[in-house]
Parts: structure tokens; sequence; C-alpha cells
């Protein structure tokens, strides 16, 4: 959600700006306040979320290094192909060895687990002040920890989810590596 959010934000206020500096350029000669105002804020904003996505970009790299690490120290084989993440936490797994570790980022805390070990899960949405939100629940067989959660928001949020229950019922119930029969196919092949 975060990064959706960002990435917009990013294109919208570098559109803004852009259009703000030729506007900008045109009423050089009125000393036009109110729009040298409106292009000096559209530039500060675009450059805020340039920068918010290098951080994004920095983050993105550290989760992967993470992952590194965990696969290293656990003897597990985490490719990006089988990750499920928001910004702060996410499910990876190894469908050869039937286990997943539920990690967070922001602490480096991380659970393993046998895939097994997936009791149920669902698809819930709920308002938030800033709009809605929906999380996969995961119930897993672990008393200290029964309930994974990772958070999907904004427009794409609920699609998002409900691809990380699809993804999650083909790991769980689906063969034993993961892999699929089926091969993408492109129109220009």
């Amino acid at each position: 959600m975060f990064a959706t959010i960002l990435l917009l934000a990013k294109y919208s206020f570098g559109f803004f700006a852009v259009i703000a500096s030729l506007i900008t350029l045109f009423n050089m000669s009125n000393d036009n306040f109110p729009t040298t105002i409106f292009f000096l804020v559209s530039i500060f904003l675009w450059a805020i979320s340039i920068f918010s996505s290098k951080i994004l970009k920095r983050m993105n790299e550290k989760r992967k290094n993470m992952l590194i690490k965990i696969a290293q120290r656990e003897n597990l084989n985490l490719v990006e192909e089988h990750v499920i993440a928001d910004i702060t936490q996410g499910i990876a797994f190894d469908p050869n060895k039937r286990k997943f570790v539920y990690y967070t980022f922001a602490t480096g805390d991380y659970l393993v687990h046998d895939i097994s070990d997936i009791l149920s899960w669902s698809v819930s949405r709920f308002q938030n002040g800033g709009g809605e939100i929906s999380t996969l629940n995961i119930s897993i067989a672990d008393t200290s920890h029964p309930l994974l959660k990772l958070v999907a928001g904004g427009i794409t949020g609920l699609a998002r989810a409900n691809g990380w229950s699809a993804y999650l019922e083909a790991i769980v119930n689906g063969n034993a590596t993961g892999a699929s029969s089926v091969k993408a196919k492109n129109i220009n092949d």
C-alpha cells in the first residue's frame, strides 16, 4: 500500500511540477506569485517522493538480505517468487522442504514452521480513517503465535490479499514443489 502511494505520488507530483514550471515560464513577465508558490511546492513534494522511493528500494534490498540470512541460518531455499509480503512483514516459502518463514522486517524477528502447521486462512476487510484495509489472516498450530497477518491496503489491497490467499491455497494444497505444470505463454513467443 505504502509503496503504491509513493509511486503514484512520485509521478503525480512530477507531472504537477512540470505543468507548474511550464505555467511559470509562460507567466514570467506577470510576476504571478500563486503560480510561483505552486511551482515551488510541487517541486518540493516531487523531491520528497523521489527520496521516499529511494528509501523503499533500500528497504527492499534489506528485506532481501534478511531473507538470504534466514535461508542460510535455517538451511532453506527462500527465493523471491515464493514470498508474499507487505512493506513491514512477509511470509517466504520453501516448497521443497514444505517450510515457511514469517518475518517482521522492522525487528528482524522470524518464525519457521512446517506448511502443515497452517490450519486455515481468510481475507478480511475493514474501514480505516484513510480508506479500506484488507488483511490475509493465517491461523497456525502455534499457541504463542496462533494468528499471522499480512496487511494489504490501498486501491489494490483486496486484490492483493485475494492473490496471496490463492497463492497460499496453491502452496498448502498443491503439489509438494510449489511448481506448476502450466507454463506461462506470451503472445510474442
